[in-house]
């Protein structure tokens, strides 16, 4: 997946399911591997802020934004900020592109997209739409699309993210049940 975008990848999972049993590696560029280092990666905690307290019966989008090799600045997401229900960020401390170092992490990043959807689906049941923006690594898009449960979310729309554009969040897919 390297050269996947990003997209492609969060609809592999969406495809896939956390149902079948997936394996899920990452290229270490220092090393040019595919193989796990042996030493344990130190835990990075994801933190999840925007999360409400309480359910809301507005009817809007939501915006999810993965935090892990990059800091997705609100201000550029093409959206206008007065439609938005909320942001919801997922995020590590210090994000950087060499972040995925352990199989574990992908679990922790799988549990916590997951436990993200659910509320979500539990606090805005009348959610129009979700729009979830990814600075990650591949194999990781693919384990949180794997969250996304068909018969239970609103459309999801996907972006791709652009350096040289203008947004730098375009458009790319949505995910529809």
């Amino acid at each position: 997946f390297p050269l996947a975008p990003v997209t492609a990848c969060i609809a592999a999972g969406y495809l896939l399911t956390n149902r079948p049993r997936v394996r899920l590696f990452q290229h270490h560029r220092a090393k040019i591997t595919w193989v796990w280092p042996n030493t344990k990666a130190a835990p990075r905690k994801l933190k999840i802020s925007g999360m409400p307290s309480k359910r809301s019966e507005r009817s809007g989008s939501i915006a999810v934004c993965f935090h892990l090799s990059a800091r997705i600045i609100h201000s550029d997401l093409p959206i206008a900020k007065r439609s938005l229900l909320r942001i919801i960020d997922v995020s590590v401390t210090a994000p950087d592109v060499h972040w995925l170092k352990s199989p574990h992490q992908l679990d922790a990043l799988g549990a916590a997209a997951g436990s993200v959807f659910e509320s979500l689906q539990r606090h805005f049941p009348k959610a129009s739409h979700w729009h979830l923006f990814y600075a990650g690594p591949a194999p990781g898009a693919v384990k949180v699309g794997q969250q996304l449960n068909p018969t239970m979310t609103p459309p999801v729309q996907l972006y791709e993210y652009n350096r040289a554009g203008s947004p730098h969040y375009e458009p790319s897919l949505c995910l529809t049940p």
